[in-house]
């Protein structure tokens, strides 16, 4: 019946973007406290919660599993070739150097120390007495080891990128002296997303079926897209994590996650829609609420239809981004107002509504002129997914509007590790939705970085232009500086129409009454070691 209920409201708005053309453009973004429907969650979203500290069941710890939901799965438990929600699973077995909690504060992990010698220079200190899960101590040389492995991965040189390896050396067992290249505002915190590997036992094809890391558990079964089973890791330099068990099992559907729930097959839901929200509050289970701190986001290829930016204008005019606000979070999250999250640490109101199609937003009328200006009338442009629902029903909402302006469009619906590989390449789709995240929370993170993680098509004299003053912005060392250098940056790229960003990231998770302890650092990433049952 609930699946029902949403099929048929999503209907409804399909059939409203189909009814209107003519007085269609709304007034503008709208900040989260603007947005009626969203100004009940803004509150609850925003303030820190502590978990409240409770007398752990120790006989249920040993003897009973927690099974956590999983949106997706990759494929591999290797965490080199991770990504979407999957890479969260993966800090249950690997740790990086440290953390971020949510109120910004660092955690020690592998690491205990990393002193600023000068703008370029730092002595990282490992942390002594920490072993893999085969039993083999960690040392500097297996955190170099580390470094450049991400140095030859596309997807995550962006962890060292400012990483000087000539002169970067391991100066003893738990010590090594890093330089940098160049002042790299994001360097620090971009370490917290590289997970730290075993030297002597790394082997790509072995690693993607079984963990060799530092993290509070190891996985003793593993079924693709089906479910992975892990077991307390003895080695632990830490607290022993407290439950022995954990299960994650892969389940994509908001249907199927409440069915799960309702039949107590899962103790903590890693995501819940928010139309659902109420009703598994009423089962007992706890719902966290909390603003993710990126936004969801459609993606432009500059090949093909799109390599205009009048014709990514004419998309970008065409997406009803509070019908898909309504269809993806019921209406409670909030259309983005500029191309990052208002809740990153560096962005300024300044970046809002710098062209039309913002400050304008939803408007066929413009949407058809800029698409006939720019031949995109009568063409076909692929769309792609990763198979997550919410894309899909926004995917759903732009095809109906393009429609109406003359263009057709094909949906795609991948799984995640197909996805991944099919964003990186932009001849293979025109829009893709995804997300713009940064692991650091900062805007100039985002628009410097993603640009060279997933090139999207963007070439020549105006791409060098744009490189230079985002990442201008990135080495620079002067605050004032480096805001002026990204504002300008955030002037070219929405002229460029990059992409255009949906609505606010709105994360919401559950767990079972019986279940305690269950707290997310900065990233999203969970603490799975401190979650007990009561």
């Amino acid at each position: 019946m609930r699946k029902t209920v949403k099929a048929i409201a999503l209907l409804l708005i399909l059939v409203m973007v189909l009814g209107v053309f003519t007085g269609c453009g709304d007034t503008g973004t709208k900040k989260p406290a603007e947005t009626p429907s969203a100004s009940s969650e803004i509150k609850e979203v925003t303030e820190e919660v502590k978990p409240t500290e409770v007398e752990a069941d120790v006989d249920s710890n040993e003897t009973r599993v927690l099974n956590i939901s999983l949106a997706d799965d990759c494929g591999t438990l290797n965490p080199m070739h991770s990504s979407g929600s999957f890479v969260s699973v993966t800090y249950a077995f690997y740790e990086p150097l440290w953390d971020l909690s949510p109120s910004g504060e660092k955690i020690w992990l592998l690491a205990t120390g990393y002193e600023s010698i000068s703008d370029i220079e730092y002595k990282l200190t490992i942390r002594e007495g920490v072993k893999f899960a085969n039993g083999n101590p960690l040392t500097a040389d297996d955190v170099m080891f580390t470094m450049k492995l991400c140095k030859e991965d596309p997807r995550f040189y962006l962890n060292v990128k400012a990483i000087d390896f000539e002169k970067t050396k391991v100066t003893g067992p738990y010590t090594m002296d890093v330089w940098y290249t160049q002042y790299d505002v994001t360097q620090e915190p971009n370490m917290l997303q590289m997970l730290i590997y075993d030297e002597e036992s790394y082997d790509d094809e072995y690693m993607s079926n079984h963990t060799i890391g530092t993290g509070p558990y190891v996985v003793t079964d593993y079924v693709v897209n089906s479910q992975i089973t892990a077991e307390r890791n003895e080695n632990y330099w830490g607290d022993p994590a407290k439950i022995k068990t954990i299960k994650f099992k892969v389940i994509s559907e908001s249907s199927q996650i409440i069915n799960a729930i309702e039949t107590g097959d899962i103790d903590i839901a890693s995501a819940v829609t928010v139309s659902d929200s109420e009703y598994v509050e009423s089962l007992g289970y706890t719902v966290d609420k909390a603003w993710g701190g990126y936004c969801h986001t459609a993606y432009f290829s500059f090949n093909g239809p799109l390599a205009s930016k009048e014709a990514r204008w004419a998309v970008s005019y065409a997406m009803d981004r509070e019908a898909m606000n309504k269809v993806m979070f019921n209406g409670a999250s909030s259309v983005s107002s500029y191309p990052g999250s208002e809740h990153m640490i560096d962005y300024e109101e300044r970046f809002d509504n710098l062209t039309d199609y913002y400050t304008t937003g939803y408007n066929l009328e413009k949407a058809k002129e800029y698409a006939e200006k720019s031949g995109l009338v009568g063409q076909t442009v692929k769309i792609i997914t990763n198979g997550w629902e919410m894309y899909n029903d926004a995917a759903l909402v732009l095809q109906q509007s393009l429609k109406q302006i003359g263009v057709e469009a094909t949906i795609t619906s991948l799984d995640q590790a197909t996805y991944f590989g099919a964003l990186m390449d932009e001849t293979g789709f025109d829009i893709g939705f995804y997300f713009a995240s940064s692991p650091c929370m900062l805007v100039s993170d985002a628009i410097a970085n993603y640009p060279d993680f997933i090139p999207l098509g963007w070439k020549g004299e105006s791409r060098d232009e744009y490189g230079k003053l985002s990442h201008g912005a990135v080495s620079t060392f002067d605050p004032a500086a480096r805001a002026e250098l990204l504002y300008e940056a955030m002037v070219m790229f929405a002229d460029y129409d990059m992409w255009m960003p949906v609505c606010e990231a709105l994360a919401l998770r559950a767990w079972d009454s019986d279940v305690a302890n269950v707290t997310y650092r900065l990233a999203g990433n969970c603490d799975y070691a401190s979650i007990t049952f009561k």
